[in-house]
């Protein structure tokens, strides 16, 4: 069980480095970042699931001029018309050089981890405990060089555009916060806190105007209308899974209902609450409102992914909120046995018996840490 193993010894240097004062220069740091994505991507391009098949089948999609955003019975993109560019060009690098497509998209993915490392570098002001933790981290390199989930950009955008808050570039902050919509559209989450930071709101305008470009460039060479691209950003909500209130839900009320309407339903009163709950909070650190903005997303949301829990990791590591070491080791230990399941018989006695049982408890108790680190972050805040 090479991922369990790999897992593992990442936690514990994540966990001893976390207790000690340990000095390594930023330019380390940064190649040891590079050389255990490189490594990790080289040795797991091969993975198969719903989500690398989910690549092929859009930048097949996009290299035949098909529209993406409105395909009967088949693939259709959640998300705006930027990743599907990397997609295609992924598959293209593929069928001209044979250049792995996984390979490709795990490559860009974790350099925009890489470029987090850097990141948390300048936004501690050159503390190096912080990037040397991001860039050993197991839940950021498992999601992003074995599962191969793209959340990675749009976060890198979310924290570039805090840091360059912080640098007072209000104008290049509302470029890179549109682009990490334009990206993944979960930075919409954060976007009230976001605004209130902003003192100059005429620059918002690129908040809107950067996705829209992107919208209505894609329209026009696909031939796509804008009602088949906005609607899935309106409609998808993914799917329930190993976490929390899914859980209890899933195995009672939902059964009796229609799963997926009552999703849709129940994530789109989370959302407005939380727009609800950001409107009335009082301003912080744009940092603290944000991880705020998270937690009540994480410990409210009737849907969630495994690869969700990227999102998290730069806040525990810059903020240290209570039980933030336990938080990464419950996410790693899970991703890790979800993820080792993959690669072992599915019917096997082992992954029903004990691997998948081991899943849906470390989402609980995954969920059940993120809840009192709510509660106890708000205690003392």
């Amino acid at each position: 069980m090479a991922i369990l193993v790999i897992a593992s010894v990442l936690l514990l240097l994540f966990l001893y480095i976390s207790f000690h004062k340990i000095t390594v220069p930023i330019l380390w740091i940064i190649g040891i970042a590079i050389v255990l994505r490189i490594t990790m991507t080289a040795s797991f391009v091969t993975i198969d699931n719903n989500d690398t098949r989910y690549h092929r089948e859009i930048a097949s999609l996009i290299l035949h001029g098909n529209n993406v955003y409105d395909v009967n019975g088949g693939p259709r993109s959640p998300y705006l018309p930027l990743l599907v560019y990397a997609q295609a060009g992924a598959l293209l690098l593929e069928q001209r050089y044979d250049v792995p497509l996984l390979f490709t998209l795990k490559l860009l993915f974790s350099a925009f981890d890489v470029g987090i490392v850097w990141l948390l570098y300048r936004m501690t002001k050159n503390n190096l405990q912080a990037p040397l933790l991001y860039a050993i981290n197991p839940i950021s390199i498992l999601i992003t060089t074995v599962h191969g989930q793209f959340d990675i950009p749009a976060l890198f955008f979310l924290l570039l555009a805090t840091y360059l808050l912080q640098k007072k570039n209000e104008a290049a902050a509302a470029t890179a916060f549109a682009f990490g919509i334009a990206w993944k559209t979960w930075p919409v989450l954060f976007l009230i806190p976001f605004i209130k930071h902003v003192r100059k709101k005429r620059y918002l305008l690129l908040v809107l105007c950067i996705p829209l470009v992107l919208v209505l460039f894609y329209s026009y060479f696909f031939h796509a209308q804008l009602l088949t691209i906005v609607r899935p950003q309106v409609t998808f909500r993914g799917g329930f899974g190993a976490w929390g209130i899914p859980m209890i839900l899933g195995g009672t009320l939902l059964a009796q209902l229609n799963t997926v309407r009552m999703l849709k339903v129940m994530s789109n009163l989370v959302l407005l609450g939380i727009f609800a709950y950001a409107i009335r909070m009082k301003p912080r650190r744009l940092l603290q409102d944000l991880f705020q903005i998270l937690l009540i997303f994480f410990i409210f949301s009737p849907a969630f992914g495994i690869q969700w829990t990227t999102w998290i990791v730069p806040f525990l590591i810059l903020l240290k909120p209570s039980l933030w070491r336990a938080l990464v080791v419950v996410f790693t230990s899970w991703i890790a046995i979800a993820q080792g399941s993959w690669i072992m018989p599915q019917h096997s006695p082992v992954v029903l018996n004990l691997m998948l049982p081991l899943v849906t408890l470390h989402g609980i108790i995954g969920w059940a840490a993120v809840l009192i680190l709510f509660i106890r972050n708000n205690r003392t805040s």
